[in-house]
């Protein structure tokens, strides 16, 4: 009897269609493990074809047993198995090396399957050390030609000179960044996610001695940790099954800069062999009994206190006394408001080119909101939320030279600003607060879009009375405070530069 395919969303012609040109190894089962569906780079892995394979059980395809499969491991388990480091043999005799992962297909609460996706060890290596390669090849005259704000496959495009803010905060940082650069010591940098920690490293190599030599960022969360030691240190012929004679990203990058990005997710023994190469300036490439001399600067960088990291057993004590020599600690952007309208009309500009925008004015409430909101995501989500508004304020058929309040997308910051306001202004009710963020719908004519954008209320009609709103909850915070600004400012959780501000900025005397 022919096998009967188990799904009903995804069919056989739909899976072909996704995985016969994919470049890992991908085979499906249904929920008693026989093959269904096998592409054609798993053709190639094992030496099988299709015919052969489908409609038999896998343990009896591959002569493995239940623990050594992953699709059953999977099938059994009944959750994902991420990043398997996995041996076995061919038809061809030939052992494979292979890194795969394995997923099971749902469907209301049904288990009806496994797929499973395999890259060779080899191929999966290639692809990462191509792309870290690219990236330290561009030398800092043809990167800084380019400009900060365009992309480029790779380099360090960023400069002091391009880094945004004007805070005491920032300027702190900026001054430590300076040393850095001048610096032949280790750095290493922390802040939260999204404060900017890749930008100040290429600004600290671009105005280093070795800006003429290579840049090279790794992400060592994003590498599985099976294929990283051979990707940083390289490898000898014969080291492992598959391994060539290659060198490393830290032979490539010898004479500039690398950077390692969240390093306290390294394993404990790449720690150990890291700290060595910082030491001695030698390494040892996997498999290997001879040493090689490097000449490297390396920044590295980390999500959270450095303190807190060693004391949690994420990172060794001796090697953050080595990476942290100079140690670089970037404010979050909620200790850093005064910097959001120089980071808005930044980030405008940015999106002006890439849209093809023409957005020349920002209203004010729109970054008065901006101010106020403690920005959980840093930097990086400030620049989400401008891009986002920015391609509707392109697309507005009411003013596309203007960034409102009502190209505003984000869910979160549209309760943030109703709740900002009903709390100075009850009688403005959520429907105003809503229509005012409504964007334009795809296929509207101009007057249906109108209506969209102005609701209960017109925009304008609702921008002054969000500013008359914000005037009196000033005032009344300077009179119950006595006209005492440090106080008043802490009463609505400003700080005081902030409060200055909007007192300046609404004419309050």
């Amino acid at each position: 009897m022919p096998l009967e395919w188990p799904f009903t969303q995804l069919t056989p012609a739909m899976a072909a269609e996704l995985y016969d040109r994919h470049h890992e190894g991908v085979l499906i089962t249904d929920n008693l493990g026989r093959l269904v569906y096998y592409n054609r780079r798993m053709s190639e892995l094992d030496g099988l074809t299709p015919d052969e394979v489908l409609g038999r059980h896998i343990l009896e395809a591959y002569n493995l047993k239940p623990d050594e499969c992953m699709s059953t491991r999977c099938l059994a388990a009944g959750k994902p198995l991420n990043n398997v480091a996995l041996y076995y043999r061919a038809t061809d005799g030939n052992l494979v090396n292979a890194l795969c992962n394995a997923y099971p297909l749902v469907e209301n609460g049904r288990l009806l399957g496994a797929v499973c996706y395999t890259s060779e060890y080899t191929a999966l290596a290639d692809r990462l050390e191509i792309t870290a390669r690219n990236y330290a090849r561009h030398p800092y005259s043809q990167a800084i030609d380019a400009g900060p704000d365009q992309d480029r496959a790779g380099g360090a495009v960023h400069t002091l000179a391009s880094l945004v803010g004007d805070s005491p905060a920032f300027k702190a940082a900026l001054a430590t960044a300076k040393v850095a650069a001048r610096s032949a010591s280790s750095v290493l940098i922390y802040g939260e996610t999204g404060t900017g920690k890749e930008l100040f490293a290429q600004a600290i190599h671009n105005h280093s001695p070795r800006r003429a030599r290579p840049f090279c960022p790794i992400n060592c969360a994003a590498i599985p940790e099976n294929l990283l030691e051979g990707i940083l240190f390289g490898t000898v012929r014969g080291a492992f099954t598959g391994a060539l004679e290659k060198k490393g990203l830290f032979e490539v990058s010898s004479g500039g800069t690398i950077f390692l990005d969240e390093v306290h997710t390294l394993p404990m023994g790449l720690q150990a062999k890291l700290l060595r190469v910082i030491q001695e300036r030698r390494l040892r490439r996997v498999g290997s009994l001879e040493e090689t001399p490097v000449d490297l600067k390396i920044i590295s960088s980390i999500n959270q206190s450095p303190e807190e990291a060693v004391v949690k057993g994420l990172l060794r004590p001796d090697l953050f006394y080595r990476l942290g020599v100079v140690l670089l600690a970037l404010p979050p952007l909620r200790r850093r408001t005064a910097d959001v309208p120089l980071l808005v009309r930044h980030f405008v500009k940015k999106y002006n080119k890439k849209l093809h925008g023409r957005v020349t004015a920002i209203e004010p409430e729109f970054l008065a909101i901006l101010e106020n909101y403690r920005w959980p995501g840093n930097v990086r989500e400030l620049e989400h939320v401008v891009e986002t508004a920015m391609n509707f304020a392109v697309s507005d058929p009411l003013n596309d030279k203007t960034l409102g309040l009502r190209h505003l997308q984000s869910a979160h910051l549209r309760k943030f600003l109703a709740k900002d306001i009903q709390a100075s202004r009850p009688e403005l009710r959520m429907e105003a607060v809503e229509s005012s963020s409504r964007p334009p719908l795809p296929g509207q004519d101009d007057v249906a879009a109108a209506h969209a954008l102005s609701g209960t209320r017109s925009a304008r009609a609702l921008s002054e009375e969000m500013e008359e709103a914000m005037r009196e909850r000033l005032a009344r915070a300077l009179k119950d405070c006595e006209g005492n600004m440090a106080r008043a400012a802490r009463s609505l959780g400003l700080s005081r530069q902030n409060f200055y501000y909007k007192m300046k900025k609404y004419q309050i005397n």
